[in-house]
């Protein structure tokens, strides 16, 4: 969807209860469209980790068939790798996939 600087500002002084209502109905309607196996890229930063949160709480039986692919790049910080594995072990289990993309030549 594009959007104008302004109304950027404008949809970033909603309420949070308002965002939150906003993210909840584009989860669903993704939802609604697939037909196979849900899965979400998760980099172990603050979007992917809120897109997951957002799923575990309003999505539980989604949740439960969704895959959770970490691409680990190999670039992370210590803490970042941490972090990331640490929440795909205790949210994802199972479902959880770390992948490492292959290098490119440069």
């Amino acid at each position: 969807m594009y959007m104008t600087y302004k109304e950027l500002e404008k949809e970033q002084k909603k309420p949070l209860e308002e965002k939150i209502k906003a993210s909840v109905h584009a989860i669903a309607s993704g939802f609604a469209v697939c037909s196979h196996t849900p899965a979400i890229a998760f980099s172990g930063g603050k979007d992917s980790t809120v897109l997951w949160d957002l799923i575990r709480r309003y999505f539980p039986e989604e949740e439960k068939r969704t895959h959770v692919i970490f691409g680990n790049t190999g670039v992370e910080y210590p803490e970042s790798l941490y972090f990331a594995r640490r929440l795909g072990r205790e949210w994802g289990g199972a479902r959880f996939h770390e992948t490492k993309p292959l290098r490119t030549e440069r």
